[in-house]
């Protein structure tokens, strides 16, 4: 394919590196138990694209993420505070992501990918009400502050925010569409190649 050409050599062998372990890696697990969940992930982005507000099964985990973030940022004064919560709770999926590989678990990529994806949508959306503050807040403190209205009013961003939040929303599209492509395509080889059936115990 000629777009190939254009990825530098090294970068193809890694490519080609992972998929072959992706490949080893499903042999005999059975794919219709994760379909389940990878069902429910298309649903997930699905309702994120039509309701900005939409909140799944991630949206209570994120929320928890993000105010601790907050108290663990607590020493780096107000903006490193302030921004603490939103890098949490980005920064626990590629976490997750990370430890995913590790352990070889290609199906668990694609579903932090999705996570992400999910923590990166409920973010734009919080950064899209910087000016109409319309959102109920959350908080640690008796005194809640919109985070990114501060945030965006510090480096003088604040009339940008619906702007940024739709580029935030349709880089987010791609790291969930690739999530879910990375869990399509594993579940399609586990299910044409049913090598063996034992594998609910296996992660």
């Amino acid at each position: 394919m000629p777009f190939l050409d254009a990825i530098p050599q090294p970068c193809r062998d890694w490519l080609n590196s992972e998929l072959d372990d992706a490949r080893e890696w499903t042999a005999g697990r059975m794919g219709w138990v994760r379909l389940i969940l990878w069902l429910y992930l298309i649903y997930l982005g699905i309702n994120h694209l039509r309701d900005p507000l939409y909140g799944s099964w991630f949206s209570g985990l994120t929320l928890g993420i993000h105010e601790l973030g907050h108290v663990v940022m607590g020493w780096g004064g107000q903006w490193i505070m302030a921004a603490g919560g939103t890098f949490w709770q980005l920064m626990v999926p590629l976490i997750a992501v990370v430890m995913f590989r590790r352990q070889r678990d290609w199906f668990g990529i694609s579903v932090a990918l999705c996570w992400l994806a999910d923590s990166m949508w409920g973010m734009a959306t919080y950064m899209a009400d910087a000016r109409a503050l319309e959102l109920p807040l959350v908080s640690l403190s008796d005194e809640a502050e919109h985070d990114w209205e501060y945030l965006f009013n510090s480096v003088g961003l604040l009339n940008q925010d619906t702007h940024i939040a739709v580029l935030v929303r349709i880089v987010t599209f791609f790291i969930w569409a690739g999530g879910i492509a990375l869990g399509g395509w594993l579940l399609w080889r586990m299910i044409r190649h049913p090598e063996s059936s034992n594998d609910l115990l296996r992660s």
